[in-house]
């Protein structure tokens, strides 16, 4: 399985996939808009964040407070319609 299966929406949650989302967005936040992924990147942070499996579910719930507080995420309109303002 390749690591880009982990992080596209539409394939099931895991721990890689939610830790690889988590370290990009702290160290590489524009990363994600220079490959055209935020999207989906939302969708599979919404979807991890309800996983039953903290393994999974805990980095995406600090995804998901990054991308709410840090540029360029924090001045996208399409985040704050995912997870509010």
């Amino acid at each position: 399985m390749s690591r880009r299966s982990h992080i596209v929406f539409g394939t099931p949650p895991s721990m890689l996939g939610s830790q690889i989302i988590l370290r990009t967005i702290e160290d590489a936040p524009k990363l994600f808009y220079t490959l055209d992924r935020v999207p989906s990147i939302l969708k599979k942070i919404h979807q991890s964040i309800g996983d039953h499996n903290p393994g999974i579910s805990r980095p995406a719930r600090e995804a998901k407070d990054l991308v709410r507080t840090v540029p360029p995420f924090a001045d996208d309109d399409a985040v704050h319609q995912v997870f509010g303002g």
